[in-house]
């Protein structure tokens, strides 16, 4: 993915757009559906189990109650969570050649003490995680990097901070404006050891992540 450098400007925030929001009621629709498939088919088999047909079934106030809550308490929990997914790792900030992420801030990066800006994250193959645990096996395994428009940050110290908010508004011209100050700090040809493979999956992405090798 190539980056236009624009203008530096002082301060850029992300925020939220529309299709963040709908992909939100999308992702809680899906699995809220999910969770209520779920829920019914462990109640047929426990029904079968038991020899109860569920027609029969002598609590179905309780049953009828229990759809309820799931459809009211799971979308407040999901909401909660989500939430907190946004303030922890989808609100930063570039103030000049200082970077901050969270709301309250959590982390403060100041662009100087960056080693090294790696353009791309490690390629991730299904055998990779078949072989997570087979240390003789993943040692030998050397990954290069693929540009999907991620960061990854690093710093002193075996931190790195994997960066991925070019969904967020303002997010990609965030990450380019830390390109351009950084240039000569910047790796196209990053090859990842199977540590850094393993821990900088795309769940650790947009928080700090402490790799010893």
């Amino acid at each position: 993915m190539t980056y236009n450098i624009m203008k530096t400007q002082h301060l850029i925030n992300t925020k939220l757009k529309l299709s963040n929001i709908i992909n939100f009621f999308i992702e809680l629709t899906i699995t809220l559906c999910f969770f209520l498939v779920l829920f019914s088919g462990l109640l047929s088999l426990l029904l079968w189990v038991i020899d109860t047909k569920i027609e029969n079934f002598q609590h179905q106030t309780l049953l009828m109650a229990i759809y309820v809550l799931i459809i009211l308490i799971y979308p407040i929990f999901f909401i909660h969570r989500r939430y907190h997914k946004y303030k922890t790792t989808e609100v930063w900030s570039l103030d000049k050649k200082t970077l901050l992420g969270g709301d309250p801030v959590k982390v403060k990066i100041n662009l100087n003490n960056i080693s090294k800006i790696i353009i791309g994250r490690p390629i991730l193959r299904w055998y990779h995680i078949l072989f997570t645990y087979r240390k003789t096996f993943i040692k030998k395994q050397k990954t290069p990097a693929i540009n999907d428009g991620t960061i990854i940050i690093k710093l002193e110290e075996n931190t790195y901070l994997p960066l991925d908010i070019q969904h967020l508004k303002n997010g990609k011209k965030l990450m380019t404006e830390i390109i351009k100050i950084c240039q000569n700090k910047c790796d196209y040809n990053y090859i990842f050891s199977a540590k850094e493979r393993f821990k900088l999956r795309p769940n650790k992405h947009n928080q700090l992540v402490i790799i010893n090798e």
